[in-house]
């Protein structure tokens, strides 16, 4: 089973339901040892909750695509996704844990930690949203967000 150490010297080692969740383990060894540079062990808790509710079920996006009353098509969010990413209590937060999960390719993850970010900003104004692209093009270890 491989395992996982993050950047505080905490390690994780990981089953199979939740290495088949993310395709970073496809092509490493599955015995091996892996360091995360920047990701803390709160956020990989975070990753490792989530993988666990999802445990051995393939990400499949077709299965939450809806249409609305004027029949434009639209991604459904699980009522469990909803409240996980809520229950972060902070938009830092959400951005690390999907740091972590494009790292780890774990594409569920991924897709619904996006939308969420997405609908954080979608009522802010378009200076705040340019400032938040320019925090987005630096390096992937910054941690200054606008909002």
């Amino acid at each position: 089973m491989p395992t996982l150490i993050t950047c505080d010297g905490k390690s994780y080692t990981l089953d199979q339901g939740i290495t088949s969740q993310c395709r970073f383990f496809d092509f490493c060894d599955p015995e091996g040892k892996y360091p995360l540079f920047y990701v803390t062990s709160d956020i990989l808790e975070q990753v490792l909750q989530y993988s666990g509710h999802y445990r051995n079920i393939i990400w499949d996006i077709t299965k939450h695509v809806r249409r609305d009353i004027d029949g434009n098509f639209y991604v459904h969010i699980p009522e469990w996704d909803q409240e996980f990413f809520k229950g972060m209590g902070s938009k830092w937060k959400l951005r690390e844990v999907v740091k972590a999960a494009i790292y780890l390719d774990h594409l569920r993850l991924v897709d619904m930690g996006t939308r969420m970010i997405a609908r954080s900003i979608r009522c802010h104004s378009r200076r705040n949203i340019e400032e938040a692209r320019k925090v987005l093009e630096e390096p992937f270890w910054s941690s200054r967000m606008p909002f």
